[in-house]
């Protein structure tokens, strides 16, 4: 499987509510129409608080989507459609009309998904009928990316102990890939205060709204899931409005 993040950011002069609005009603139907299926295939819009720790808003996206494929080559022959004619001049058209492509990150990640030990087979996220909550982890200083991942896939993570948490998984991003991309606009942003370039992404599911509301506050501990592994050095954790598309199945 090959799992993949794209960071967005709206275009300039355009809300919050019409960039989600547009990116549903419009271009989701586009690449849907015109792109293999996907296993899944959802969106994230961040709510992003005065609480933020990170120090640069320039560095907040506005949208995060998730795309996982069956396989590596099931990714490279949706990207080579994207990015061929006759379907690319179209889709290229239609992003300028609602995201700021002069700052776009494109991250291949490595998923772990905490399961139930007797339910170990992968199958496609939750649709988080209570809410759903982003966690970003950067790591400590001293550690090197390999070094980090290694130790933290072993720790005990803290989905049992939010109430409520029906599932959550652990997103290693991979900058090395030689497919991961980031625009121009995006360089020089310190490491600590770009969430494009924190080591984890964390997605958490719940079952109802006031166990994400619990889980929002628990969540801002870093060490939080993390005993018999390294304690970040930053995290931050943000609510988001999740889309999913629903595929059918054949």
């Amino acid at each position: 499987m090959q799992k993949s993040f794209y960071f967005l950011q709206r275009r300039p002069g355009m809300t919050r509510e019409e960039y989600i609005t547009y990116y549903e009603t419009v271009h989701r139907p586009l690449i849907t129409a015109n792109l293999p299926r996907p296993l899944d295939f959802r969106r994230h819009f961040p709510l992003w608080s005065s609480s933020t720790q990170t120090a640069s808003a320039a560095s907040r996206f506005d949208s995060l989507t998730a795309i996982t494929h069956q396989t590596h080559q099931a990714f490279l022959d949706s990207f080579k459609r994207y990015s061929s004619s006759p379907f690319n001049p179209i889709v290229v058209e239609d992003e300028t009309r609602f995201i700021d492509r002069g700052r776009m990150c494109f991250m291949p990640v490595e998923e772990v998904v905490a399961t139930d030990p007797e339910d170990d087979r992968w199958c496609p996220a939750s649709r988080s009928p209570g809410g759903k909550l982003l966690r970003f982890v950067w790591r400590p200083d001293g550690i090197d990316v390999a070094e980090f991942r290694t130790r933290d896939r072993s720790t005990t993570g803290a989905r049992t102990l939010l109430e409520g948490c029906l599932e959550l998984r652990r997103n290693y991003l991979m900058p090395e890939d030689p497919f991961a991309y980031s625009t121009e606009d995006l360089t020089g942003i310190d490491r600590l205060t770009d969430y494009r370039r924190c080591d984890v992404v964390e997605e958490y599911s719940f079952a109802a709204e006031g166990d994400a509301r619990a889980g929002l506050v628990r969540l801002a501990k870093p060490d939080l899931g993390r005993g018999n592994g390294p304690t970040p050095l930053q995290v931050e954790t943000v609510a988001c409005d999740h889309f999913v598309s629903v595929y059918e199945e054949g």
